[in-house]
């Protein structure tokens, strides 16, 4: 019950929303619940019916954020409302099962885990383009020479190749900080505090990241 009899006023509301720009995290957000609608049934606490309908929906959810049509509401604060609003208009009464066990939290900490992931591996896909165009070029202009600057002062005269490799060189060290610790390899499951230290529920965390 709120401690207060008025609603929050709408630019108070309006500033609270992060709907705005959270809303590319939809995408990961269907693919945390699908898991966690599937480990929900795995354990006993939703029924594999419940399951059914919620995975059904969640499909038709995936889509209409990949056309475009997905059907955002004006009471929508963040991607993971909109999302079990349009679960429980697709499926009914059941979709308000698929928070049972979770919170916000977990959402969004696994949400931006899997958005980062994601994106890492978009980068480094696109620095190996960019560092293999420059091979290229150098390759094309192996004994083309340029003043080498010092403290924005000519300097030795080096090969254009040569330049243009030093470039590659970055470009590797880059890669791999996206391959590394946070982004890839070691990202931790960020799933199960609940809204701060657990829930009652017997639930499974490992095969919610699995």
């Amino acid at each position: 019950m709120s401690r207060f009899a008025e609603p929050p006023d709408a630019v108070f509301r309006q500033l609270n929303d992060s709907i705005g720009y959270d809303w590319r995290l939809g995408p990961y957000d269907v693919q945390q619940s699908r898991a966690h609608a599937s480990m929900l049934a795995a354990r006993g606490i939703i029924g594999e019916d419940d399951r059914d309908q919620l995975l059904a929906a969640l499909v038709q959810v995936e889509a209409e954020l990949g056309d475009g049509s997905f059907p955002f509401a004006r009471g929508d604060e963040d991607i993971h409302m909109a999302i079990e609003r349009r679960v429980t208009e697709i499926a009914g009464p059941v979709g308000g099962k698929l928070h049972t066990a979770r919170s916000r939290n977990d959402q969004v900490a696994t949400d931006m885990a899997l958005f980062v992931r994601a994106h890492a591996h978009q980068a480094s896909e696109a620095i190996g383009e960019l560092a293999e165009t420059l091979i290229d070029l150098a390759e094309a202009h192996l004994d083309w020479p340029m003043p080498g600057y010092t403290h924005l002062q000519r300097a030795q005269p080096v090969y254009l190749s040569h330049h243009l490799l030093a470039y590659v060189w970055m470009l590797a060290r880059d890669r791999e900080r996206f391959a590394d610790g946070q982004c890839r390899d070691r990202q931790a499951c960020r799933w199960a505090p609940g809204a701060l230290a657990g829930v009652n529920f017997d639930t499974d965390r490992h095969a919610v990241a699995a």
